[in-house]
């Protein structure tokens, strides 16, 4: 019995092992082979591991390595940080705050989907109140009085488009009060809560709303095609969600403003215009604070949106209002985010554990290039200059062809136009004959044109061309074209000024890199570094790879 106790512990021992057998250790720190896989998907490169992905035969052993030599180095630039002290600074504090904010939000709003319980049943429910339309009349009034009277003689019997003409208010008066047919989402809720409800040729009686009273009556419903429904669930059940969720944080934001500590600074929230750089605190929502800045990040994009739009619609911009909707908007985020994180999610959920180490190396790793190589970078505008004249050929405008074409509706009969000018026939002479452009006139003379204004294709190919040659046929919209080279001029080489940035870009990645490579070769030197190659090949296996 303990013999056979003592293979059970071994066999659990070393399958728990192997379920958690490292990849690589750096200085100590055992990093798995999911983790590796996590940084590959995240960089959009773990499709390329995938046997069943179209793009998997592009992955080689060496490139695989060297993925792992950069995850490598992206986790010693992160114990570095560490080391520097780096993982107290502003930047790279204020980071991490908003992950763990977005991380645990999105966990909040996955915990509320799974207790909407969605099904079949709930999901048609939701998909005919949505999509099912109403042939609707209406009287309206902004008279409570002139309203009881409408709905007095409708009662005695006067029809009701008879009763529209004669006294109500709105533009389907005319019409006999006549609207036309309506989904969902026109008309205010108050309104739509009851026209929606009625039968054909059924009659509300007064309905208030912000704008007056309403008398309404539905002359026909029309109901969505359930072939929708199949064709469109997947739509809908995230269309359905959205707006559940809409209404779930409505009313929890409602429930957090009722006990929460919200101050403002209205003195300075009058005092903050567009454009503006203002230092201050604005809010604070159970201490949390709002500064100015932060505010004006927001502020300034939407009020643009706003302005441009009642410019559009010749309507008056209530500059007050738009910053009491943004500074709310601010505080219900905060609001909802500060109940989120409540909620202890990081203490409970190992993936999401996980997640937050993935974010914190990563943001270090990005904090200690900003604070430590960035400053390093130093470059004059004499180097800028020598690296222009020394490079002038490489910063030449683009190249200009003068062309010419013809023009055809099927690739067949460019085809046999082209086995005609290959033969010695004159191209203007065709083009003149049959080609449908507008230079058919003018011989299929098409000018000069710059070679950045011409699809990529159709670049590569006049590249290959001498002047006098014809290209293939190519396809050009629901067209077939043929090209010949008449002419061609090489760019000219553009003015320091012109490229200036482009060169400072260059030359300041460059030497960032050096100095990057060189720091990091240096902690490659004074680390310990232990690959697990039995698990790297048992990867690349898994994976189809081939060294």
């Amino acid at each position: 019995m303990k013999k056979t106790l003592f293979w059970v512990i071994l066999m659990v021992f070393v399958l728990v092992n192997s379920c958690f057998a490292y990849l690589v250790k750096i200085n100590g720190e055992e990093i798995g082979v999911d983790d590796f896989k996590q940084y590959l998907k995240e960089f959009h490169f773990y499709s390329q591991m995938n046997p069943a992905s179209k793009k998997a035969g592009r992955l080689s052993g060496s490139v695989l390595k060297h993925k792992l030599q950069e995850f490598i180095d992206e986790y010693l630039m992160a114990q570095e940080a560490r080391r520097l002290g780096l993982d107290k600074d502003p930047f790279y504090l204020k980071q991490m705050k908003g992950i763990k904010r977005d991380l645990a939000l999105n966990e909040l709003w996955h915990e509320k989907v799974k207790q909407l319980k969605i099904n079949d049943e709930i999901l048609k429910k939701y998909f005919n109140d949505k999509f099912t339309k109403i042939e609707v009349r209406q009287i309206f009034s902004k008279s409570r009085k002139k309203i009881e009277e409408a709905l007095r003689l409708i009662k005695s019997g006067m029809p009701f488009e008879k009763v529209a003409k004669k006294l109500s208010e709105d533009p389907f008066a005319s019409r006999g009060g006549k609207m036309g047919i309506l989904t969902r989402g026109r008309m205010v809720k108050e309104w739509e809560k009851v026209a929606f409800a009625l039968k054909p040729g059924q009659t509300s009686g007064i309905v208030k709303t912000e704008a007056g009273y309403h008398i309404i009556r539905v002359d026909k419903k029309i109901f969505p095609n359930p072939e929708i429904f199949k064709k469109h669930k997947r739509w809908l059940r995230n269309k359905y969600i959205d707006e559940k969720l809409g209404e779930e944080e409505k009313r929890l934001v409602k429930f957090l403003r009722e006990k929460a500590r919200i101050e403002i600074n209205n003195t300075l929230l009058s005092k903050l215009e567009p454009g503006q750089n203002v230092e201050g605190i604005l809010a604070k929502v159970n201490g949390e604070a709002i500064s100015a800045k932060d505010f004006m990040a927001v502020f300034k994009d939407y009020y643009w949106g706003q302005k441009a739009m009642a410019e559009r619609w010749h309507l008056k911009l209530d500059e007050n209002k738009i910053k009491k909707e943004v500074l709310n908007k601010l505080i219900d985020e905060i609001l909802v985010a500060q109940y989120a994180l409540k909620k202890n999610y990081f203490k409970k959920d190992k993936q999401l554990q996980k997640a937050l180490r993935r974010y914190q190396r990563y943001y270090l790793a990005l904090t200690f290039r900003e604070k430590i190589i960035v400053p390093q970078v130093k470059l004059s505008e004499k180097e800028m200059k020598q690296y222009y004249l020394r490079h002038k050929k490489d910063f030449r405008g683009p190249d200009r062809y003068k062309l010419s074409i013809i023009k055809v509706p099927t690739k067949k009969e460019a085809q046999e136009i082209r086995e005609e000018l290959l033969a010695g026939a004159d191209f203007s002479l065709l083009a003149r004959k049959k080609s449908v452009s507008d230079t058919a006139k003018h011989g299929g003379l098409l000018g000069w044109v710059s070679a950045n204004r011409l699809p990529s294709k159709i670049r590569a190919s006049l590249a290959q061309l001498k002047v006098g040659e014809i290209t293939p046929v190519l396809k050009d919209n629901f067209k077939f074209i043929i090209l010949r080279l008449e002419d061609k001029k090489e760019g000219e080489v553009l003015p320091y000024k012109k490229v200036m940035l482009d060169i400072k870009k260059k030359l300041w990645y460059k030497k960032f890199r050096e100095i990057l490579d060189k720091y990091l070769k240096e902690l490659r030197q004074f680390s310990k570094i232990k690959i697990n190659e039995k698990e790297f090949k048992k990867m690349e296996k898994d994976f189809q790879i081939r060294s």
